[in-house]
């Protein structure tokens, strides 16, 4: 419900959003895996969407994870819970660790 309405916002701002994508990752031209962004706006940034009672303590290095392998250089997690988070990665590939921020 909250990436649709999300999608819908931006969409309504005139942005270009992807609901769902997929992509797969690859090893040596094999697929050994695959993940679904939960939005991709503007073919720049990678939006994960999380609520709970608690954000996952995961949810920060599978964005980097999805950054790495989409080699977009931005990422937000924005959770919907209690208490409302915006977590902002920033993948620099000139840095050996991302920047990290909210």
């Amino acid at each position: 419900m909250y990436r649709r309405a999300l999608s819908a916002e931006l969409r309504l701002a005139g942005l270009g959003v992807e609901r769902e994508r997929r992509f797969e990752i690859l090893h040596l031209g094999e697929c050994i895996g695959r993940y679904c962004a939960d939005l991709i706006v503007e073919k720049t940034l990678i939006v994960e969407v999380k609520s709970g009672p608690l954000l996952d303590p995961e949810a920060i290095p599978q964005l980097v994870n999805y950054l790495n392998v989409t080699r977009l250089p931005l990422g937000l997690v924005l959770f919907f819970g209690p208490r409302p988070k915006v977590k902002r990665v920033i993948r620099d590939s000139t840095r050996e660790y991302p920047i990290i921020s909210g």
